[in-house]
């Protein structure tokens, strides 16, 4: 399984790429609990001091991609398919660029509303980001 750890304050994000991500997308649309608790395995693998930890499952939906966003915060042993997850879509713009060099991501969320990220990088160092998108 290939993955991508991006750190953020609070919160360290593993993007999974879109291969390995369509096995868990199929079983998250058949049975959530049961991926959610897998994918908890795999984040009690991840050794960081963040108070939380989401994986990021990739998949490409007509011409877009889309996350599908897995957050265990550590504190509350709370464990989510969020809606939306804006640290996840800075995590992938992040990760995205370090791959593409591509400054500017659009994701759908699975919510279906887009968020979009403007990361202002060198290949060393993010120096902003911006986060736009509709709130429900």
């Amino acid at each position: 399984m290939e993955c991508y750890l991006v750190k953020l304050d609070g919160i360290c994000q593993i993007i999974m790429n879109e291969k390995d991500s369509k096995e868990y997308i199929n079983l998250l649309k058949k049975n959530e609990n049961k991926i959610k608790q897998i994918l908890k395995e795999l984040m009690l693998s991840i050794k960081t001091n963040e108070k939380a930890i989401g994986i990021m499952l990739i998949e490409k939906q007509d011409n877009n991609i889309k996350i599908n966003p897995i957050v265990w915060v550590k504190t509350v042993d709370t464990l989510y398919y969020e809606t939306a997850c804006g640290s996840g879509s800075l995590a992938y713009a992040i990760y995205n660029y370090t791959q593409n060099g591509d400054k500017r991501v659009d994701l759908v969320q699975p919510s279906g509303y887009k968020i979009s990220v403007n990361v202002d990088c060198d290949r060393k160092n993010i120096k902003s980001a911006k986060i736009s998108g509709v709130v429900i």
